[in-house]
């Protein structure tokens, strides 16, 4: 069977290739520009020591640790003639791990105007970590992007042994031994930042604001691993550099104080923001609540009606467990943006409004299920780093795929420009037919097994059925093809309710992206 290619897909591969060479020109252009001062003693080939690496902070280990987790895992299955899972693994890692969060902890250590300094230990360390971490990944990524991947490899610090190319260079090997606890610390602080970075796109407060944020760990490990890392969550999160602090949790008061926003990471880690007070415009600051409110108010409806008597009777404890808090959450939070609806609106023209209001506690729910009028894209960029979180991304395509393909028999039925509209409509199936991966991924979290089966199936049917409808989509029979169109939408309508006890631990294997354009 083909496999369908579309205009998205090209488009995010471009990307992908553009990634690497900006990260490489990135890494390579910054040793290049110390080299006078601070030559860095890496040449291509090189590896680390087990006493080199135990002497390196704990983020830097763990990134070492991740990549040869990464190396092993993709020669594996290579060896095993598996070639989709580490096309996946290592675009996560390059992209997610690499570009949109290592990359920008090193400016902390590199730059002066970010608390750095070049011309430290910790600068060398990073640069060298940046150089190893991206000639492992481009041998890595050799066999599938040949010609991107030998252009920037090309310009590494090479010795005189080292290959001409990197075509015949020696494969990468895993280095013995991981660091599972700082691999741990290092998906804690990117959580705790992406909800940080949530909170604010909630708050609408600006990119160059920064803000007091004092962190509750229940780990006193991790409590101290944030401490040595307050000028990486400064520029992260956006806070104040002098005014970040890590406390034990058994410290943090019941209650956030006055023009606080508690945001709860998990239950091990919470997160006090500190608020400006500002001049807002109630109309806009009510049109902006009003919208929030609708929204939330949607999804309370969708979760109470899932939560019928048969349900609750045969689900198992954990989804059961999890959908009933999903509900008090939803709960809670309509509530306190209904209250902050009333306070407003006996209020005229522009006036000081308490904007952190103590029962924000909603704004961290609304970025753990990536809700931000202001993120509007899933695509990690070097210098941002901003992604939503694993599974909404993929819940948010076949979302606006469901919502086009409804659209669709009005515009075949009366269309003004036939010709156009069934090309168009067979570019929709085959972007339709690409969402298999998405449901895929979705599918994973699933822990009822009869679920998960079923879910298996639908998404097997439903591409029968989209490849199918392309057949009277290209003759234009448009009886034949609402026949199909109806089935289709049937199993778009139907895959979401099987997702009820999805696991919100979702594997971290990268996706293929698929752009889905709404018309």
């Amino acid at each position: 069977m083909d496999t369908p290619v579309s205009k998205g897909m090209l488009e995010n591969a471009k990307a992908f290739a553009n990634k690497i060479w900006n990260v490489g020109r990135f890494i390579i252009t910054d040793v290049e520009k110390n080299a006078g001062t601070s030559p860095v003693a890496f040449t291509s080939g090189m590896r680390f020591s087990e006493s080199e690496i135990t002497d390196m902070p704990w983020l830097e280990r763990a990134l070492l640790s991740k990549c040869h987790g990464m190396c092993h895992s993709v020669t594996t299955a290579l060896l095993e003639n598996r070639i989709a899972p580490p096309t996946k693994e290592l675009k996560k890692f390059l992209e997610e791990d690499l570009a949109a969060w290592y990359v920008e902890v090193s400016k902390t250590r590199l730059q002066e105007h970010l608390g750095g300094d070049p011309k430290s230990k910790a600068a060398a360390t990073s640069q060298i970590v940046l150089l190893y971490l991206l000639e492992v990944s481009l041998k890595t990524l050799h066999p599938f992007m040949p010609f991107v991947t030998e252009a920037v490899w090309q310009r590494l610090p090479k010795g005189t042994a080292s290959p001409e190319s990197l075509m015949i260079s020696p494969w990468p090997e895993a280095e013995a031994g991981r660091d599972l606890k700082a691999e741990a610390w290092f998906g804690k602080l990117c959580d705790t930042v992406s909800a940080i970075r949530n909170a604010r796109a909630q708050q609408g407060l600006g990119y160059k604001e920064r803000l007091p944020l004092t962190l509750w760990c229940a780990d006193a490990g991790f409590q101290e691993a944030l401490s040595a890392e307050t000028l990486s969550l400064a520029w992260l999160a956006k806070g104040s550099p002098d005014q970040i602090q890590a406390r034990p949790m058994s410290e943090r008061p019941a209650e956030a104080p006055a023009h606080v926003i508690r945001i709860v990471v998990g239950d091990d880690v919470e997160v006090d923001m500190v608020m400006p007070q500002k001049e807002i415009d109630v109309e806009k600051e009510m049109q902006r609540l009003t919208k929030q409110l609708d929204q939330v108010s949607k999804l309370l409806d969708t979760t109470e009606k899932k939560i019928s008597p048969q349900f609750l009777e045969r689900a198992n404890p954990q989804a059961r467990d999890k959908i009933l808090q999903k509900r008090d959450d939803l709960r809670q939070q309509k509530s306190a943006i209904a209250a902050q609806v009333a306070e407003l609106q006996g209020s005229e023209g522009a006036v000081t409004a308490d904007l952190p209001r103590r029962d924000a506690v909603a704004a961290a729910l609304l970025g753990c299920w990536g809700w931000s009028d202001s993120m509007s894209t899933a695509e990690a960029q070097v210098g941002e780093g901003g992604v939503l979180p694993m599974g909404a991304r993929q819940e948010d395509r076949i979302r606006k795929g469901t919502e086009t393909w409804r659209k669709l028999p009005a515009k075949l039925k009366e269309p003004e420009d036939p010709d156009k509209e069934w090309e168009d409509c067979k570019g929709l199936l085959r972007r339709l037919y690409g969402l298999n991966d998405d449901m895929s991924l979705l599918v994973k979290g699933l822990r009822n097994d009869e679920n998960r089966k079923k879910a298996e199936t639908l998404i097997e049917t439903f591409k029968k059925q989209v490849k199918a409808a392309d057949k009277p989509a290209k003759v234009k029979d448009y009886d034949a093809f609402m026949v199909l169109h109806k089935e289709i939408s049937g199993y778009l309508e139907e895959f979401p309710g099987l997702l009820v006890d999805a696991n919100d631990d979702l594997e971290e294997a990268g996706e293929e992206e698929v752009v889905m354009t709404t018309r």
